[in-house]
Order: C-alpha cells, then structure tokens, then sequence
C-alpha cells in the first residue's frame, strides 16, 4: 500500500524530536500490557523529550544500551501517528534485529500505516545484513497475532512470564536475606543457572 494513497508518509526515527510524542503514543496504545522494563524504555523517552534533547548523563548511558533505531508515521500535519522500533540483537542463532513498540493512533488505524511501518523495518534491516528478525506479541492481542503471521513471522518461541503480580515487598530481616551485587567469580555460575531456566531462542530478550 502507498503511503500517499493513506494520507500518511514513513521518516526515520529523531531522537532529539520524536522522543516524546512517540513515548506518549507508545503508553496509549499498550498501557494494559506494559511490564515494568515497558514503563522504564517510556520514562527514558518522556525525559528526553521534555529536556528537549538534552539528557543527564544516567538516561543516556540506558538509551545507549540499547541503541534507538526505528520509524515514524506523519499525518498531513506533520503529526506522529505510529511508530516502530528495531534493536539490534545476537541470538545464539545468528544476529538479527528486535522489532519492537509497533503502534497506531487509535483515530489512524486500518489505514495501512502499520504495513508500512513494518516495510521500512524490513528494508532497513535488509540494509544492514540481518539473518533474522524477532517480536513480541501477546495472546491477547489475537489481531496483532494474525497481522504479524499475514507478514510471514512464525511463532519461534513461547514467553509465559510477561507481567508479574504485585506482590507486598517483604522486609528482608523478615527472611533473613542480605542483598549484595554479585561476586565477579560467581558470574559465570550465575550465567549458567539463569540459562538453564529459560529456553536458549529467548534469553537474548532478557535483561
């Protein structure tokens, strides 16, 4: 579908400009399903857009972590009604691209701006040599689900723990714990725990 024929046109993501519509865009559409790395990716945006680019030096180290690729849709007033995010990612597979944040001004939806969103990730990450390109999309989200397989995506993998339930902190005297940052010789003791518990196709997508 042309964008033209939509009313709508597809440009590169502008951190210094987009930051804030797009985080605001982002909490409407997903505000149900949003988990707590979700908030945090939303609050970094929101600060970046209301300093007007300019951001302390702890919001830049986490935006640089993970580096901020993507697409935005303008309507004909030059205002953002979708967007879509690419994060570059390593499986033990092959390298590939985490396509992430696909969302749609409820008032432009079924216009075809989110195929076209999806097309501008397609080509960039063919631009760039990706073997492989990944989402995420929720049970819930039935029509997202065939969107997503209408486009030639495959389920790879199956994620069950999305959202924990609120649970009252408990004090840590009460449970006779102390909390300390890991020892530098347990790491990889640790590494190879945490990877038994998840299947290999995910933990690329794990904090």
């Amino acid at each position: 579908m042309n964008p033209e024929m939509t009313g709508h046109r597809i440009r590169r993501f502008r951190l210094r400009t987009d930051a804030f519509p797009v985080a605001s865009l982002i909490e409407r559409c997903f505000h149900p399903f949003l988990d707590p790395d979700g908030k945090r990716f939303i609050e970094n945006l929101q600060h970046a857009g209301q300093e007007g680019g300019w951001l302390p030096l702890r919001w830049l180290v986490s935006l640089i972590e993970l580096p901020i690729q993507g697409f935005v849709a303008l309507n004909s007033d030059c205002k953002i009604i979708g967007a879509i995010h690419c994060f570059p990612c390593h499986t033990n597979l092959d390298t590939g691209y985490l396509i992430a944040n696909v969302c749609v001004d409820p008032d432009y939806r079924r216009q075809g701006i989110a195929t076209n969103l999806m097309k501008a990730a397609f080509t960039y990450a063919k631009n760039r040599a990706a073997n492989r390109l990944f989402l995420q999309v929720r049970l819930e989200t039935p029509e997202a689900l065939t969107f997503y397989q209408n486009l030639g995506f495959q389920q790879y993998a199956f994620r069950t723990s999305w959202i924990r339930t609120a649970m009252p902190a408990v004090p840590t005297e009460r449970l006779n714990l102390r909390l300390t940052r890991p020892i530098a010789k347990n790491t990889g003791k640790l590494r190879a725990a945490f990877c038994k518990m998840y299947p290999a196709e995910i933990i690329w997508n794990l904090n």
